[in-house]
């Protein structure tokens, strides 16, 4: 499996005790030691697994689907950020999200995307519990769903990488409950509104506009 840039300097970097503990802090989220992601059984059906993703998907041929994930903040602090990104443009939506329990979080994105509804085709979650009522999310935005394998964040690798440029305004050492849904959004509008060379330097926000006038 070829590796991007991002995931060969951590591997570098973790891979030599003196190395680590001197370059650490050049990593995107500065962890000193690794955080190892405990495997658990799946709690999916066999069929949701992004096994089952088409191709059509995986190779971002096609507008209209998405990665989706939950960002925690400060411990004891409910409040967390769900955020999705549509993976041929690279379009950034974050929401803010008053609690982690499945039912609030789904009832939350469904809110607050259906008015771009009809650019949602599907969703590709990771199995945290905050995902589980993902029938209603199915059902709401008649969309289809997929899972990654447990402990396998690199699956949805787009919105993994975001998440790590979001934590530089957002720290997971912050508290959410201060920010407003304003603060949100011109974070992600900046991040939105960034050239990127994958889009031979068109801005997310452009390239998403202009797949949006052609979705029916």
């Amino acid at each position: 499996m070829k590796l991007d840039a991002t995931t060969l300097l951590t591997n570098t970097v973790y891979s030599n005790y003196n190395i680590r503990n001197r370059f650490y802090q050049c990593l995107r989220r500065k962890h000193k030691l690794r955080i190892k992601h405990h495997t658990r059984t799946s709690r999916i059906p066999k069929d949701l697994l992004i096994d089952h993703r088409p191709e059509r998907i995986n190779s971002r041929e096609e507008f209209g689907h998405w990665e989706g994930d939950l960002m925690i903040f400060k411990r004891n602090v409910k409040s967390n950020l769900i955020t999705l990104r549509e993976r041929k443009s690279r379009y950034l939506i974050a929401i803010k999200n008053e609690n982690k329990t499945a039912s609030g979080t789904a009832l939350t994105l469904i809110s607050t995307v259906k008015n771009v509804k009809k650019a949602i085709h599907s969703i590709t979650f990771d199995q945290g519990m905050e995902f589980q009522k993902f029938e209603w999310i199915n059902d709401c935005l008649n969309t289809d769903v997929y899972f990654c394998h447990p402990a396998s964040p690199h699956e949805k690798g787009a919105i993994e990488n975001v998440n790590g440029v979001i934590r530089v305004e957002l720290p997971r050492s912050l508290n959410i409950d201060l920010l407003k849904q304003k603060d949100v959004l011109r974070i992600t509008e900046e991040i939105n509104n960034r050239p990127l060379k994958c889009l031979n330097y068109q801005t997310p926000a452009e390239l998403f506009s202009e797949h949006l006038r052609y979705v029916n």
